[in-house]
């Protein structure tokens, strides 16, 4: 069991390592401008209520764009109203792709799915008993 756990955390951490390099090229590339949130869609789920704002801004190019951004943040933490002002992150080539260009909507999925994984990396190498300098016995509440 700990090698597969340790292989889904490999390759969990492999794919977060990826997208975060995308997110870096994206955030070095993007045009930044603000845009304005015209609604906020809700999607209710079992457990939670999802809020995703859709955003309208202008380009450099005079173009007017809407998206509805992938990140949603759930409720109380959703601090967006209809006619917020928000920072946009865009590409100039790609204008439909665009996102806002605030800490946790850029860089939050990524950074949860890489500590997640280096937690599963962590149990594996517990369980497989692979930590160096007699940290599994530590762990395991056998001091050296």
């Amino acid at each position: 069991m700990g090698y597969v756990v340790l292989l889904i955390g490999i390759g969990l951490i492999t794919f977060t390592i990826y997208r975060l390099v995308q997110t870096a090229k994206f955030a070095k590339v993007g045009q930044r401008v603000t845009g304005t949130v015209i609604k906020i869609r809700v999607e209710r789920r079992p457990r939670r209520i999802y809020y995703y704002p859709t955003i309208q801004f202008t380009t450099l190019k005079n173009s007017t764009r809407r998206f509805e951004s992938k990140s949603s943040i759930p409720w109380p933490f959703f601090w967006f109203k209809e006619g917020d002002i928000v920072p946009i992150l865009y590409d100039p080539d790609d204008p439909s792709r665009a996102e806002i260009s605030f800490g946790y909507s850029l860089w939050g999925p990524w950074l949860v799915l890489g500590l997640m994984s280096l937690f599963l990396i962590g149990m594996a190498l517990i369980e497989l008993r692979f930590l160096p300098f007699g940290l599994n016995e530590i762990l395991m509440g056998r001091l050296p």
